[in-house]
């Protein structure tokens, strides 16, 4: 696996990992079962419409699209540091949820996690941070009243309109 450093338009940095064509190869294997269990996860939490950041047939156009309407105030909220902040517990929380044994999500995180959270550049990480996330916007939609409220996230920038 290589390394390297990106300058971002703050003037921080940023790793990137690159796998070889075999590791990609290893990755892309476990995206099917990985984007199965998410929607599981989602589905079981209650947040299946949430998510829309690398979810199959999903865009920054449907995650916007609720926000559209007689809303009085929307909230847009970006979470830095997405992926070195995902956690390897959150992302077996939603394995689990999901309905993956302990065993076998313990396999899977020594695969799609480095140093303890999914790495930027692993074709894995966008898919384990949404299963991270399922517990977020599962605490997003309890928190929110049930009525003149819509919640949506595309990865790591979430949306909350108002009435």
């Amino acid at each position: 696996m290589r390394t390297f450093t990106i300058k971002k338009s703050s003037g921080a940095s940023r790793q990137i990992y690159a796998p070889s064509k075999k590791e990609r190869r290893k990755y892309r294997e476990l995206l099917p079962l990985l984007h199965a269990t998410e929607r599981k996860a989602a589905d079981k939490a209650g947040t299946k419409a949430v998510a829309h950041g690398f979810v199959p047939g999903r865009s920054p156009v449907t995650c916007a699209l609720p926000h559209i309407g007689p809303w009085k105030v929307t909230i847009s909220c970006d979470i830095s540091s997405w992926f070195d902040s995902v956690k390897t517990e959150q992302i077996k929380q939603g394995l689990l949820l999901g309905g993956m044994s302990e065993d076998t999500a313990d396999d899977i995180l020594k695969v799609i996690t480095i140093d303890g959270a999914p790495r930027q550049g692993l074709p894995t990480s966008p898919v384990a941070a949404n299963l991270a996330a399922v517990k977020l916007d599962e605490t997003m939609l309890i928190m929110l009243p049930s009525f003149g409220s819509v919640y949506t996230r595309y990865a790591d920038d979430l949306t909350i309109s108002l009435m």
